[in-house]
């Protein structure tokens, strides 16, 4: 079984492109998605973030609200690394469950979404990594057309904190490209997912 992260940078499509191979009956884990999982009410996480850092976090529900979360961590870095000191042992765990089950059942494909891949230094853990990428002005554009209560100096800082589309380029073993439509990325997943095909037939 091919072990593959997907990833991308903000406006770049790598959603899209998640959701096109799921289409193709390919299976997609979602980083973002299984954090969440990990901070539900029934999660492995939730009780020790609430007990790091205080009901401020909480809704009314008595959910996690991630925002509030946010707004706690992202601007402290050591509360940050607290909270992923948290979550990742705990995602990693989740990870390896499903690729030993999934490979049991021999499956040839398993996809995984990270959005911060290359910032995270992830990459020597994948078999192969895809970077779905598109001009800087395209990119721009969607996000704009996304988030559109956004400056340019907030969509500015949100790339800023993010490494360039050129070095994430460099560092990938495939590069989509996703300056067209849905069809077309959906003509450029097709043709990705033949050549896997081919590579896995040669082995």
């Amino acid at each position: 079984m091919l072990w593959i992260g997907i990833t991308g940078s903000m406006g770049t499509g790598k959603t899209t492109f998640a959701e096109l191979l799921r289409k193709q009956k390919q299976m997609v884990l979602d980083a973002d998605e299984l954090a969440k999982a990990v901070l539900a009410p029934d999660g492995s996480g939730f009780s020790r973030a609430v007990a790091e850092f205080g009901s401020v976090i909480l809704n009314p529900a008595g959910h996690i609200d991630r925002a509030a979360l946010a707004n706690v961590v992202f601007s402290d870095k050591v509360k940050l690394e607290k909270l992923e000191a948290i979550i990742h042992p705990e995602i990693r765990i989740t990870v390896e469950k499903i690729k030993t089950e999934q490979r049991d059942l021999n499956r040839k494909f398993l996809f995984y979404d990270v959005p911060l891949l290359f910032e995270k230094k992830m990459e020597k853990t994948f078999d192969l990594v895809v970077m779905v990428t598109c001009r800087i002005e395209t990119q721009i554009k969607r996000i704009k057309q996304r988030n559109s209560q956004w400056s340019d100096e907030d969509i500015r800082n949100r790339l800023a904190a993010q490494l360039p589309l050129e070095e994430k380029e460099s560092k990938a073993h495939v590069v989509i490209n996703n300056d067209g439509d849905k069809n077309q990325l959906q003509q450029e997943t097709e043709k990705f997912l033949s050549w896997l095909e081919t590579i896995q037939n040669q082995d």
